[in-house]
């Protein structure tokens, strides 16, 4: 059942995206965010995510706008804004995740990912992986009161979408 409400969703928002010139992307994101969020759970707890379309939309939106104003220079200020709005509006056990990384961060990475991977052959991209990883794991945090302790081990009775579609279409993939 849940895979058919997603497919639904993602090719409602994949025609409404095309329809609209791409204008409906960051509602169809936030949608496809709030479905799969809100499915996720560790052990027995889920996550949540409340993230509103519209509001969303407007961050971005004011940061393509700034980003073709700067000529791109604010594009890892965005990633940064984008990412900080998306863990914001996420939850677990009802603590907030926060993003304190800055934009200036990002850039350097950007930066360095960039010119690193292109002089190093493509050498260096793993650590540089690594790098960006640990940059973004160090800079995420939750509020305090987690309490780890009521997480209990559960079993699944559901299935990976995935299953669900080729058992959906009857597709004999010869696994």
């Amino acid at each position: 059942e849940s895979t058919r409400e997603f497919l639904k969703l993602y090719l409602v928002g994949v025609l409404l995206t095309i329809i609209t010139l791409g204008i409906y992307r960051p509602w169809f994101k936030n949608n496809l965010r709030v479905f799969l969020s809100n499915r996720c759970r560790f052990g027995s707890v889920h996550f949540h995510f409340d993230g509103v379309g519209g509001e969303y939309a407007r961050l971005y939106w004011k940061s393509v706008l700034l980003c073709v104003v700067t000529l791109g220079i604010y594009i890892p200020w965005m990633i940064r804004d984008l990412e900080a709005y998306r863990l914001r509006h996420a939850s677990f056990q009802g603590r907030r995740f926060d993003l304190t990384i800055r934009g200036g961060q990002v850039l350097v990475y950007g930066l360095v990912s960039y010119f690193g991977t292109i002089l190093s052959f493509g050498i260096a991209l793993p650590w540089l992986f690594n790098w960006g990883v640990r940059l973004l794991v160090e800079n995420i945090s939750i509020e305090d009161g987690l309490s780890l302790e009521l997480v209990r081990a559960q079993s699944s009775d559901g299935s990976a979408p995935a299953e669900d579609f080729v058992d959906q279409y009857d597709l004999g993939l010869g696994f």
